[in-house]
Formats: C-alpha cells, structure tokens, sequence
C-alpha cells in the first residue's frame, strides 16, 4: 500500500481516492455543480454521507491544496472513508 514503509503519499493518489468517494457519495444524491466548493457540496448531502465525506474531505484538502504530507494515519481516514461509502452502496 502507499502508506507503508514510509514512503511519502502522492497527492495525485489521495485526490483520486477522494474523487471515487465523491462518487460514491453523490450516487442517489445531488451532484456537485460547477459553482459549488467541496464544502458547499458535502454540505448538502443527506447527514449519514455529510459526516462520511468530511473525513476524506479533510484529507483531500491537506494533501492537494495545504502543501505538506498527509500521514499514514490520514491517508487510513481516507481509505475508510472509501469503504464506508462503498458498504454503504451494497445491497442490505
């Protein structure tokens, strides 16, 4: 995995794991629109999936915009944020 032996993560993979969780999130809720910030849109997704993206959010906006690393630590919020947004697309 990206995270292990130290080695540093590279925004490109954070910000690609985040936009499959975007995906997942906005599947039977409202899309992003072009004028919307990350914020603007997360905000408006019903709460269970508001408070699973905020996480990744979080870790997205660090990693792409806040010029340092994220830690392995971080980068496991971002995996689980992914997971959970995919549990939550399988059937009950």
């Amino acid at each position: 995995m990206v995270r292990r032996g130290g080695r540093d993560v590279d925004p490109d993979v954070v910000s690609e794991l985040f936009y499959q969780a975007a995906a997942l999130a906005a599947r039977k809720s409202p899309g992003r629109l072009p004028h919307q910030t990350w914020h603007e849109w997360a905000g408006s997704l019903p709460e269970g999936k508001r408070s699973i993206i905020a996480v990744g959010l979080n870790v997205f906006e660090k990693a792409r915009y806040g010029g340092s690393q994220i830690t392995s630590e971080e980068f496991s919020d971002l995996e689980d944020t992914l997971g959970k947004l995919r549990s939550r697309q399988q059937p009950a």
